[in-house]
């Protein structure tokens, strides 16, 4: 009888299946602490867009941004204008550049005053965020943004 109980007992540990182990799956394996911290800065940078915060949007931007275009444009980017006026946004999962750099999709909405609303969705974009210290990252390519003309001498 004892060899039966440890023949059986052999055979159902070995069918019993193993418990699961926890996968990372794929959507997790490209997400550490600079992804967070990159995609925390994306979002700070579109609230104040969103908000009109010339000044909080300024401090995210990349010495190399603010150095490439002069600071009434940038700063006019960031208010927006009366009507139509900066609204909301929409973030999408970012990847990673070969530069290190995180690049996210973004929708950006603005709100008409006065006006009957499209249901169209706004053109896809992106903003491009590059670390610029240990925990810190700066915005370094602005959605939407339209370079000024040059100036004719």
């Amino acid at each position: 009888m004892r060899p039966i109980c440890l023949l059986l007992s052999a055979v159902l540990f070995l069918a019993y299946p193993a418990p699961a182990q926890k996968s990372k799956g794929r959507a997790a394996a490209g997400m550490g602490q600079d992804y967070v911290l990159a995609l925390s800065t994306a979002n700070h940078f579109l609230y104040a867009w969103a908000t009109r915060n010339e000044a909080d949007g300024l401090d995210m931007l990349s010495p190399k941004l603010k150095n490439k275009f002069p600071e009434e444009y940038l700063r006019s980017y960031i208010s927006g204008v009366e009507n139509p006026h900066h609204q909301a946004f929409e973030i999408g999962r970012g990847q990673r550049m070969p530069s290190g750099a995180f690049s996210f999709p973004v929708a950006m909405f603005e709100h008409y005053t006065g006006q009957k609303e499209t249901n169209e969705h706004p053109k896809p974009l992106r903003i491009v965020v590059i670390q610029s210290g240990p925990e810190s990252w700066l915005v370094d390519e602005l959605p939407g943004f339209v370079a000024p003309e040059p100036k004719e001498p």
